[in-house]
C-alpha cells in the first residue's frame, strides 16, 4: 500500500509539473529570440567563430591541434569552409525561421564540431552559444515571425507551451547567478580580479567622486558582484524587472566597450526581453502606425494549441485519470503523452546537468590548474586574471643527450592558453614530440620535453605552474585524477600582494622601468639573462637564495640586495626550506634622461603607433564609422572568397583552397 502511495504521489508530482511546462503561452517574444540568436549567430561566425583563422588553424597538418577527444577528426580545408557555409545558411535559417528544425539541427551539429575541435578558444560565451542552439532545436520558435508559419499555416500564430520560456529563462538565470557565486571567490572580493579598469573612460563620471583604485573595487568587484546575484532575480518579478533591465543593459552595454569579448554582450541584451509578457512584441507592434504594421509580424491573439493546457480546454481530474495510460491526445482535451514525457525527461536532465557541471572539479580533475573547474564551462567569468611573464621549452634527446631550445608555441596556430591548462600541455608535449622526430634536420630520435612556465593570478607573484623537470612526453594525465606534475599555488603568499603593490609604486616614483616578483620552490633554480643596456638588480624578500653570476656564487636572505651584470646570464637557486621570494628591478640606462618624445622618437614602431592616434582622434565619428565599416567588408568579403574556392575545388577537385588564398591588400 505504502509502495503505490509512493507511486501515486510521483505521478501526482510529474503530471503536475508537466501540467505547468505545458501552460499555453504566446510565441511571440520566443519568435522574436529566435530572430535575434539567429541574426547575431551569422555575424559571430564572421568574427569569434573563426572563419577568417580557418586556414590558419586547419590549413597545416603539420600543426597542433586541441581537440577535446584526441581521435577527433580533422577534415580536409575546403571541407571545413563548405561547412562554416552550413553554419552560415543554417544561421540564416534560424533567424528567418525556415526549415526550423533542420536549420537548427545543421548549426548545433556543426558548432559544436567546431567547438570540441580546439580547446584553446574555449570560454563560457562561446559555451552558452552552443547550449542555446540546443534548446532552439526542441523548442517552437518558428511558430511566429518565420518563414515556416507562412509555409504551414497551421502553426501560424500558435500557442506554445512554456517550457519553451522556462528552459530559456533557466539558462539565463544560470548564467548570472553562477557567475555571481564564483564572484565570492576572495580574490574577487578583495579587488585583484580585474584591477585597472577603473581607469577606463566609460567610469568617468564617477572619477568626479572617487579615485580609480576605488572605482575599481567599488564598481567592478563589488558592483559587478552584487549585480550578478540579484539581477536574475530582478527579471522574474514584475516589479522589479525595469530595474533589472535598466542594470543589465547598462552592464553589457559598458562590457561591450571595455572588453573583447565579441557578440556576447549583445547576444545577452537580445535574449534578456524573453523575461517578459510572452506577447511584449504584439503590444509595440500594436501601437505602431498601420502603415508600418504591414511590414511587422502579426499582433493578433495566437491561434490554441491542443498540445499545451489552459483553462478553457483542459479538464485536469481528466487527465489524472490517463496519466498511466498514456492515451492519444484526441481522447481528452490534453494528455500526457509519450512525446510530452521525452521532453520533459529531457529537460529535466539539461537542467541537473547545468545545475551541476560548473561545479564538477571533484569529477573532472584532470582539467583543474589553479582554478577548479572546466574552463569554458563555470561561469567564472572575469574571476581569474593571469600574466604568464616567461616560458621555457626544453628538448633532450634521450639517445644523445643533445638539448636544445623551441620558441614557446612552435608547430601551433597560436599559443594563447596552452600552456595555461595541464591537458592541453600534455596534448601539446605529445604532439611536439611526434613532429621534431619528423623533422630531419634535427636529428631527435627519442625527444624529452620539458616545460618552464612562470604565471602570475591575480597580481600574485610570478611563480611556476609545471614542475621543469618532469619529462611531459612520458608524464601521466588523466580527465579524473588530479595532475602530479602540476605545481601547487603558492596561496600562502597571497597577503604579500598589498606591500608587492606599495614597492611597484616606490619603484616607479624612483624611475625604475620594470618590477617583476617572483617566487620559487625549494631546490629549484631560475635561469635568467640581463640584456644590454639594462641595469638590474634583486632584492629578496624572503627566505634564502644562491645567485651564481660572473663565476662567483653569493648568499642572499631577506631584505639583501645584488646588482647584476648586464648582458650575461645568472642562476637563482632557492636553498631555503621555505618558497623563496624576490624581486628584480630593472632599467634601460639609455631611456634615463630621456622625455617620452625622445623615447617615441627613438623606436619608429612608436613613432608609427603615435602618429597613427593622433590621425584616429582627428578623425570625425562620420570617418570612423565608416572606416569600420570598410574593415569589416574586407573581411567578410575575404571570407566568402575563401569559402567560394572551397566549393569550386570540391566540386572541380581540381586546385586547392591554399592556392587562392585571397590577402587583404589584393581584395
Amino acid at each position: 500500500v505504502k509502495s503505490l502511495i509512493i507511486v501515486k504521489i510521483i505521478q501526482m508530482f510529474v503530471i503536475n509539473v508537466a501540467h505547468f511546462l505545458y501552460r499555453a503561452e504566446d510565441p511571440a517574444a520566443l519568435g522574436v529570440a529566435r530572430f535575434f540568436y539567429g541574426l547575431i549567430m551569422l555575424i559571430d561566425i564572421f568574427e569569434e567563430r573563426g572563419l577568417h583563422l580557418l586556414e590558419q588553424r586547419y590549413g597545416d597538418p603539420d600543426l597542433c591541434i586541441f581537440p577535446l577527444f584526441n581521435d577527433m577528426p580533422v577534415f580536409p580545408l575546403e571541407y571545413l569552409y563548405a561547412m562554416y557555409l552550413v553554419m552560415i545558411l543554417c544561421s540564416i535559417g534560424i533567424m528567418l525561421g525556415f526549415m526550423f528544425k533542420l536549420s537548427c539541427f545543421g548549426f548545433t551539429v556543426i558548432y559544436w564540431y567546431f567547438f570540441f575541435l580546439n580547446k584553446t578558444t574555449w570560454n563560457n560565451h562561446s559555451y552558452l552559444y552552443g547550449l542555446l542552439s540546443i534548446l532552439w532545436l526542441f523548442s517552437n520558435a518558428n511558430f511566429y515571425w518565420s518563414v515556416d508559419s507562412l509555409i504551414w499555416p497551421s502553426i501560424y500564430n500558435k500557442q506554445v507551451p512554456r517550457l519553451n520560456y522556462f528552459i530559456i529563462k533557466f539558462q539565463l538565470f544560470i548564467l548570472y547567478f553562477y557567475a555571481g557565486i564564483k564572484k565570492l571567490d576572495a580574490d574577487w572580493t578583495s579587488g585583484y580580479s580585474m584591477a585597472g579598469l577603473g581607469k577606463s573612460w566609460v567610469f568617468d563620471p564617477f572619477h568626479f567622486f572617487f579615485s580609480d583604485e576605488t572605482v575599481d573595487y567599488l564598481f567592478v568587484h563589488i558592483g559587478g558582484l552584487v549585480f550578478d546575484l540579484s539581477v536574475g532575480f530582478l527579471f522574474l518579478y514584475d516589479k522589479t524587472r525595469p530595474l533589472g533591465y535598466f542594470l543589465a543593459y547598462f552592464f553589457h552595454g559598458m562590457n561591450a566597450i571595455i572588453f573583447n569579448i565579441g557578440m556576447f554582450s549583445y547576444m545577452c541584451m537580445a535574449m534578456i526581453p524573453i523575461f517578459s509578457a510572452p506577447n511584449w512584441p504584439k503590444k509595440i507592434i500594436g501601437k505602431t502606425p498601420w502603415f508600418i504594421r504591414l511590414l511587422l509580424p502579426t499582433c493578433s491573439s495566437a491561434q490554441e494549441n491542443v498540445e499545451c493546457t489552459n483553462t478553457k480546454t483542459t479538464h485536469h481530474t481528466e487527465t489524472l485519470k490517463n496519466i498511466t495510460s498514456f492515451k492519444n491526445e484526441k481522447d481528452c482535451d490534453w494528455s500526457f503523452t509519450m512525446n510530452k514525457a521525452f521532453k520533459c525527461i529531457f529537460f529535466t536532465f539539461y537542467v541537473a546537468i547545468q545545475l551541476f557541471l560548473p561545479f564538477s572539479h571533484s569529477i573532472t580533475k584532470g582539467y583543474n590548474s589553479w582554478t577548479d573547474g572546466l574552463y569554458g564551462y563555470s561561469w567564472d567569468m572575469m574571476v581569474h586574471s593571469w600574466n604568464t611573464q616567461h616560458v621555457v621549452v626544453k628538448v633532450i634527446d634521450d639517445v644523445t643527450g643533445e638539448k636544445q631550445y623551441l620558441r614557446p608555441g612552435a608547430f601551433t596556430s597560436s599559443k594563447s592558453r596552452i600552456f595555461s591548462h595541464p591537458d592541453m600541455i600534455k596534448q601539446y608535449a605529445t604532439c611536439l614530440s611526434k613532429r621534431l622526430t619528423e623533422v630531419p634536420d634535427l636529428n631527435i630520435t627519442s625527444p624529452k620535453i620539458y616545460f618552464d612556465v612562470w604565471t602570475s593570478l591575480n597580481k600574485r607573484y610570478q611563480q611556476r605552474r609545471l614542475d621543469p623537470r618532469v619529462d611531459l612526453v612520458k608524464a601521466p594525465w588523466s580527465p579524473t585524477k588530479d595532475t602530479p606534475w602540476l605545481m601547487p599555488l603558492l596561496v600562502e603568499l597571497s597577503p604579500w600582494r598589498a606591500r608587492l603593490e606599495e614597492l611597484k609604486k616606490v619603484s616607479s616614483e624612483k624611475n625604475y622601468s620594470d618590477v617583476v616578483f617572483v617566487a620559487d620552490f625549494p631546490g629549484l633554480s631560475l635561469e635568467n639573462f640581463i640584456a644590454e643596456d639594462i641595469e638590474a638588480n634583486i632584492t629578496v624578500l624572503s627566505g634564502l637564495v644562491v645567485i651564481e653570476a660572473n663565476g662567483k656564487n653569493v648568499t642572499l636572505a631577506a631584505n639583501e640586495t645584488l646588482s647584476l651584470p648586464e648582458n650575461d646570464t645568472h642562476i637563482v637557486y632557492t636553498i631555503s626550506k621555505t618558497p623563496s621570494c624576490y624581486m628584480y628591478i630593472s632599467h634601460n640606462k639609455t631611456w634615463v634622461n630621456m622625455t617620452d618624445d625622445d623615447f617615441i622618437n627613438s623606436d619608429e614602431e612608436l613613432k608609427k603607433s603615435k602618429l597613427a592616434k593622433e590621425e584616429w582622434k582627428s578623425k570625425t565619428i562620420f570617418e570612423k564609422l565608416l572606416w569600420f565599416l570598410n574593415k569589416k567588408y574586407r573581411l567578410y568579403k575575404q571570407d566568402v572568397y575563401q569559402i567560394y574556392f572551397a566549393m569550386k575545388m570540391i566540386i572541380d577537385m581540381g586546385t586547392t583552397v591554399d592556392d587562392k588564398v585571397l590577402k587583404n591588400d589584393e581584395l
